[in-house]
């Protein structure tokens, strides 16, 4: 496939869009939809021990104390 631009994407992705798709909530709730199935991976993957996420530790004023970095494996 060919490098497309931004816009040229765009406008190919336009083209496979049907008139029934072009409602808020359809698109909302496909969004939601997409959303959920990250998550869900990447709950497994935490569950797994393979997905750690970041955690900033701060003090009253807000100042960073310590941070926890994230990391995936293979």
């Amino acid at each position: 496939m060919a490098n497309l631009t931004l816009n040229e994407y765009q406008d190919k992705a336009m083209s496979t869009c049907m008139p029934e798709s072009d409602n808020l909530f359809y698109m909302l709730a496909n969004l939601v939809g997409e959303f959920c199935e990250f998550a869900s991976k990447a709950g497994k993957h935490m569950r797994k021990g393979k997905l750690h996420i970041t955690t900033t530790q701060r003090d009253e004023e807000g100042k960073i104390l310590h941070t926890q970095v994230w990391n995936v494996s293979d």
